[in-house]
């Protein structure tokens, strides 16, 4: 819930023409809590550190990522609270990427859509924990849309599991 990053979502949004042309793009205005922002920040007070960056990954890639063994891409859900994703293209806006840090669009997997599969459970998790070998894995989404999906289950789930979560 950061809000240091109010100047950044200026400057973002004033890179692309304004707060109108960022809701056009992305669906809303620069959010300071955003990826986008806080990546910007980042670049802006720690370029060295920003420089050494190989990858951006939200919790939700880098957590698939380590499942899977190498690094996948983020999906559209959780890549729409970025503030860098042209919705209506579904991919990284480059005008948006350009305004954030310099070379970050290299830094970032083209986004895919939220049942793509990413790969399969690494040798290590199938050896620690016993899962089957070849176990595939979809890209991961984040908190809010798995909870929309949790809220739009009531309707569909079998009335004894809907009883039993209450």
């Amino acid at each position: 819930m950061d809000s240091s990053t109010s100047a950044e979502c200026a400057e973002i949004a004033t890179a692309v023409g304004g707060d109108a042309r960022m809701v056009a793009i992305t669906g809303s205005r620069a959010i300071e809590r955003f990826t986008g922002p806080q990546i910007r920040k980042f670049a802006k007070q720690q370029p060295a550190a920003w420089e050494r960056t190989a990858e951006v990954h939200l919790v939700s890639s880098f957590m698939a990522s380590v499942l899977a063994g190498r690094s996948v891409p983020i999906d559209l859900g959780d890549g729409a609270g970025m503030n860098l994703l042209d919705l209506a293209a579904g991919a990284w806006s480059v005008p948006l990427l350009d305004a954030t840090a310099p070379g970050l669009g290299a830094r970032l997997k083209a986004p895919v859509a939220s049942a793509t599969h990413v790969g399969t459970l690494a040798p290590y998790f199938v050896k620690k924990f016993g899962f089957a070998p070849r176990t595939p894995l979809v890209a991961f989404t984040g908190a809010r849309q798995c909870e929309a999906i949790g809220r739009s289950s009531d309707s569909v789930m079998p009335q004894d599991v809907t009883d039993q979560r209450q």
